[in-house]
C-alpha cells in the first residue's frame, strides 16, 4: 500500500477521496477540514488510492488526540483512521525531497556535460544558478549529492549562549557545509577551488534538533510543581519571555482534564540577544536556499547580511495552549523584516513514561520559518 495522496487544498482533498463511497468520503473531507482549521497543518492526511476505507493522520498530530477521541468528536464511523506519515517527508514511496535532489543533480550534470537543458523541469532555476555564480566562466564544475548524510545539529546552551550544531556567537554562523544537499565545486581560471552549497527544501516537515526537554530543560516533576530550576529551562524561558507559572499551567491543566486553557501574551518580555542567537544558529548563512513548492522554486543566496536582517526580531507573540486553546503546547510566533518564524514546545512522543504516562509534558522544541512572500512553512531539520 502507498499512502501517496497528500492533499494540501480542499479541492485536492476532494480528489483524494473519489475512490471512496459517499459516506466514507464525506468523513474524510470532514476530518481534513477540521485538522487544517484546528491545527494549522497544511497536509494532515494521507490517502491510499487502492484503500477505500482508511486514511493516515500525520504523526505530528498523534500527541494532540487519540484515534478514539478524534472519531468520537467528528462522529466518524465508516472511515478507518490511523497515524502514519504516508509518502510525505523523507519516508514512503513518494520521497519528494530525494526526488527533487536527484532531478536537480541530473540537470546540473547535463549542463556540465553539454551546457544544454532541454528536458529537465528545473532548467530555468539551473540556468539562473549558473548565471548567479558565473559558473559558465569556470574550467571545471562538479556536483556532489550530500543530502543523505543527515548531519546532526544538536542544540546546546554553552556558557549562557545558544549553540546549534557548530554555529554560535563565538564560532560564527556559517553552516553551508553542514546543511548542504547538493554541493557545487568549481575551478575557475586563476582562482582557487570554490564550493557552493545548496540547501533543498520541499513542503515536508522535519524537526529542529532539541535539548531533550524532559531531562535537562523541563523535567516533568518540575513542570508539575510549577518551578523550573534547570539552567537550560530558565534560559529558554528567558529567551522567549515565557511566564513560568503560565507555562507550567498549560501542561498541568491539560493533565487535569481542562481542554479549554488558553492564555495569549502579545507582548512577552523576551531576551532579544538570546533570541537572535537561536535564530542565527538555526538559519545560518553561507548557502543557497532552494524551496520547491507546488512545482515552483523560490531561491536565494543566504549571506551573512541576510541573516543579520532575518534575525532582527520586531514582534513576538506567545500562545499558551496553542492557537485555539486546550492543547498541550506553547507556540511562540515572531516576525522579522525577512521572515515569519514559529517555535513550539510540546510533547511529540508516541509512548508514555513512568513520570508522564499520558504523553502530556514537553519533550521537544520545534521550529519553522516562512520567508516573506512564501505561503508554506519550512521546518528546520535535525
Amino acid at each position: 500500500m502507498a499512502y501517496k495522496l497528500i492533499p494540501s487544498t480542499f479541492s485536492e482533498a476532494g480528489s483524494s477521496v473519489k475512490h471512496m463511497d459517499t459516506a466514507t468520503a464525506a468523513e474524510g473531507l470532514r476530518l481534513w477540514n477540521y485538522l487544517v482549521n484546528t491545527y494549522g497543518m497544511e497536509n494532515p492526511l494521507a490517502f491510499d488510492p487502492t484503500n477505500k476505507k482508511q486514511v493516515k493522520i500525520a504523526r505530528a498530530l498523534q500527541t494532540e488526540f487519540t484515534k478514539a477521541e478524534i472519531k468520537k468528536k467528528l462522529k466518524i464511523s465508516a472511515l478507518k483512521v490511523d497515524f502514519g506519515d504516508g509518502s510525505r517527508g523523507n519516508r514512503g514511496s513518494g520521497n519528494q525531497g530525494n526526488l527533487f535532489e536527484q532531478q536537480l543533480e541530473a540537470g546540473i550534470n547535463d549542463w556540465i556535460e553539454t551546457s544544454e537543458l532541454t528536458n529537465n523541469k528545473y532548467r530555468d532555476f539551473i540556468y539562473g544558478l549558473v548565471k548567479h555564480y558565473h559558473l559558465e566562466d569556470c574550467i571545471a564544475v562538479r556536483v556532489i549529492a550530500e543530502g543523505g548524510e543527515n548531519k546532526k545539529r544538536p542544540m546546546q546552551l554553552v556558557n549562557g549562549h545558544w549553540k546549534i550544531g557548530t554555529a554560535s556567537l563565538s564560532t560564527g554562523y556559517e553552516i553551508g557545509s553542514t546543511i548542504t544537499d547538493l554541493t557545487l565545486e568549481s575551478k575557475c581560471k586563476g582562482k582557487p577551488l570554490h564550493k557552493y552549497y545548496l540547501s533543498l527544501k520541499t513542503s515536508g516537515t522535519t524537526n529542529l534538533s532539541n535539548l531533550g526537554l524532559k531531562t535537562n530543560v523541563f523535567p516533568v516533576d518540575e513542570v508539575k510543581a510549577g518551578k523550573i530550576t534547570t539552567a537550560n529551562g530558565i534560559a529558554l524561558m528567558k529567551t522567549f519571555g515565557l511566564d513560568e507559572a503560565t507555562f507550567c499551567a498549560t501542561f498541568n491543566e491539560f493533565q487535569s482534564g481542562n481542554k479549554n486553557y488558553k492564555v495569549l501574551d502579545s507582548a512577552p518580555n523576551y531576551n532579544k540577544p538570546l533570541l537572535q542567537e537561536l535564530i542565527k544558529g538555526s538559519l545560518g548563512y553561507g548557502y543557497h536556499y532552494v524551496h520547491l513548492n507546488k512545482g515552483k522554486i523560490k531561491h536565494m543566496e543566504i549571506t551573512e547580511r541576510f541573516l543579520n536582517q532575518a534575525a532582527n526580531v520586531t514582534n513576538v507573540r506567545v500562545s499558551y495552549g496553542g492557537e485555539t486553546g486546550g492543547a498541550k503546547r506553547v507556540n511562540i510566533h515572531m516576525t522579522t523584516p525577512l521572515l515569519d518564524m514559529t517555535f513550539n514546545i510540546r510533547n511529540t512522543s508516541d509512548r508514555g513514561t513512568t513520570a508522564d504516562p499520558d504523553r502530556v509534558y514537553p519533550d521537544k522544541l520545534q521550529s519553522g520559518y516562512k520567508m516573506k512572500g512564501e505561503s508554506i512553512e519550512t521546518v528546520f531539520q535535525d
